[in-house]
């Protein structure tokens, strides 16, 4: 029976399909088209239907007209349905016609297509002989059938270099590959149909479906039953159509590694036109769009950012966020955009918290504008004034917990204040009386010595007359006890009853030398002076603790030379000027020789071992230089009987190994106040 055909086409394309059907029915072909002008619904389905049923090939005429209609796709992807239905008796071949220059989808262009763009004659010529099995020298001399098959020296046309209408080209199908083996054209004897068979059998084996199926349908045009050949062409044309789905499947998925959503979602649609339920496409598709949404609504907000409207932003962000949680830097976003959505709100709040002197609230609502811009309206001059308002009430309220001798308030209150402004009013002055009055200013130590409470601030540490004395600078101390006079020999002679430490070396028959029980024990080491603090309960000052005690003027925020003022007298400490030439009592030059906070005894008689390392200023206490367990040299403060004036300067600064024991070396300990 005549080979049948049936043409889908554009109605603007009319012209080409009628004359292409003429030439083709004058070949000895059966074909159906659509000569009306009947469009989408209207068209009779029981015609359409019947004509695809009925035809070996399916032939669509492609343009861009064509490739916009609707129609024209729901025709090709009933063909391409009906092409690999299973159990179909006859098998349908589908062959694209470009009549004018267009980019043909992935799903023609893999397969057989015949490009008649300025060249009509001979691509009919191709279209007969290769699609139909045509012999045109037979039917122009003798009118053969036209299951004849072609003639050997027709060529086929090269493949215009055309691209799917997606933003990636799919992978190249075994259509495309240049070992296409060159076909028999006249398998009129049995050795011919078998070459013929072979040849379609090996690039079945070798899974080049479209040369398996090109050729399984040559030789069924030459014999419908001979031996497997239609079996065989179902099942290539059956892989043929899965690895065009797989390729457009892979595609997809490249594009969305890439993010190119708009892309994928094309190359997805495609493919669920022909395949509703390959694999997870749907599922793919469904992500991609949300996708596209979430990079939109980005673009949207980042516009809206750029242009200061913000509710529109926090509008898209939001938005955003409903689709895809973990978007970018979305989440950011939003916090940010909300912020500045919020400045007008919390500006007209603060307004309304100055209004009723609720300072704290308008301060915190004005920061926190601030925080996020530093010039929005006046909120930067305003928050001046509240900060302003809120320190002059908190030291209002300060003055009158202090006149109720409500002395935890006040120290509160002072607290705060000091905290926000350092220098603000009397701030300082009055918080030193107010701690005075909450800590007591001395204490007796475990050893029953007297202690004097040295209270929490900064001081002026150092001095410009030596180089290791240099810079003079600012140290901030939590507050701390000291003993009011050095360890004494019979205060140490508890200690090493207690303990079996060793003797000092002048110690004769483990007694005091006579008449110095109350003179400051000497002749130990570091090691020595760290274990009597540690067994009073107590330790050893720091370099900064012990020069704070010895110089600073509190009430005056004044540092001295000398613990009693910035001139030497000999009168107020044991020193060379004074020609005693040995160790004096403790408390001899007590209290015309006291530091300011009534401390004895800190300028001459014996040097003090500190706790601290030697180490250059800044005097730093989280430096190392506090370590118990370094054995570097240790520091030593105050002077001695041995030495003259400038070493009983309250900045002096002498070092010696730890384990040292000198006849001008003695003890003085400290405790923290917790």
């Amino acid at each position: 029976m005549p080979t049948k055909f049936f043409i889908t086409h554009s109605w603007n394309d009319i012209d080409f399909a009628r004359r292409l059907f003429k030439d083709l029915t004058a070949s000895g072909l059966d074909g159906w088209m659509d000569d009306s002008a009947v469009r989408g619904g209207q068209r009779l389905a029981e015609e359409i239907n019947r004509g695809l049923e009925g035809c070996d090939v399916y032939l669509s005429i492609m343009s861009p007209a064509a490739l916009d209609s609707p129609w024209c796709w729901e025709e090709i992807n009933a063909a391409i349905t009906l092409a690999n239905r299973h159990g179909r008796d006859r098998q349908l071949s589908i062959v694209s016609i470009i009549a004018a220059k267009c980019e043909l989808p992935a799903l023609l262009s893999s397969r057989l297509y015949f490009d008649f763009v300025e060249r009509y004659d001979d691509a009919l010529k191709e279209l007969l002989t290769k699609s139909f099995g045509v012999n045109l020298n037979a039917l122009l001399s003798h009118s053969v059938h036209p299951s004849s098959v072609a003639s050997p020296n027709l060529k086929p046309s090269p493949k215009p270099n055309l691209k799917p209408p997606t933003a990636s080209t799919p992978p190249r199908t075994q259509s495309a590959e240049k070992t296409e083996p060159t076909p028999i054209a006249h398998a009129t004897t049995p050795e011919e149909l078998e070459m013929l068979y072979l040849e379609a059998l090996e690039a079945f084996h070798l899974e080049k479906w479209q040369l398996a199926a090109d050729a399984f349908r040559r030789v069924i045009v030459i014999q419908s039953d001979y031996e497997d050949a239609a079996a065989k062409l179902q099942l290539a044309e059956r892989a043929l159509h899965e690895t065009e789905l797989s390729e457009l499947y892979d595609g997809a998925t490249k594009l969305i590694e890439e993010s190119k959503w708009r892309a994928a979602i094309e190359q997805l649609e495609m493919l669920l036109k022909i395949d509703g339920g390959y694999r997870d496409a749907r599922a793919r598709l469904a992500s991609a769009q949300n996708m596209l949404e979430a990079a939109d609504l980005y673009m949207q907000a980042s516009e809206a950012v750029a242009a200061e409207k913000w509710n529109e932003a926090v509008r898209s962000l939001e938005a955003l966020l409903t689709i895809a949680p973990n978007y970018q830097d979305a989440a950011a976003k939003l916090t940010e955009a909300k912020r500045w959505a919020q400045l007008p709100d919390v500006y007209r709040r603060a307004l309304k918290a100055i209004d009723v002197k609720q300072w704290q609230d308008a301060k915190t609502l004005l920061e926190q504008i601030q925080s996020v811009d530093a010039n929005y309206r006046e909120s930067k001059t305003l928050l001046v004034r509240v900060r302003d308002s809120a320190l002059a009430e908190l030291y209002d309220l300060a003055s009158k917990a202090i006149d109720a001798k409500e002395w935890e308030q006040a120290k509160a209150l002072l607290e705060q204040i000091q905290s926000r402004a350092p220098n603000y009013h009397e701030t300082s002055q009055r918080l030193t009386l107010v701690i005075k009055q909450i800590i007591p200013r001395t204490k007796i130590g475990k050893d029953g010595k007297e202690m004097i409470l040295i209270p929490a601030g900064e001081f002026l540490m150092g001095s410009n007359d030596y180089d290791n004395e240099k810079p003079p600078h600012k140290v901030s101390l939590d507050a701390f006890y000291i003993s009011k006079y050095p360890v004494t020999n019979a205060e140490y002679k508890k200690f090493v009853d207690a303990t079996k430490q060793s003797l000092p070396s002048h110690w004769e028959n483990s007694n005091i030398p006579r008449g110095k029980e109350n003179h400051p024990v000497v002749n130990m080491n570091w090691n020595d002076a760290a274990a009597y603090a540690r067994w009073v309960g107590a330790r050893l000052p720091t370099e900064a603790e012990w020069e704070k005690t010895a110089s600073w003027d509190d009430a005056e925020k004044e540092k001295l030379r000398y613990p009693w003022g910035n001139e030497f007298d000999a009168k107020k400490c044991n020193t060379s000027e004074s020609g005693i030439r040995d160790t004096t009592p403790a408390r001899k030059y007590s209290p015309q020789g006291d530091s300011p906070y009534g401390v004895c005894d800190m300028a001459g008689n014996v040097w003090e071992w500190c706790s601290s390392l030697y180490k250059p200023y800044p005097y730093k206490h989280d430096d190392g230089r506090e370590n118990p367990e370094a054995s570097d040299a240790r520091v030593l403060r105050g002077g001695a009987w041995v030495d003259f004036r400038d070493g009983a300067r309250c900045a002096f600064r002498r070092w010696v190994g730890p384990h040292l024991r000198g006849s001008d070396v003695g003890i003085r300990v400290a405790e923290s106040v917790s």
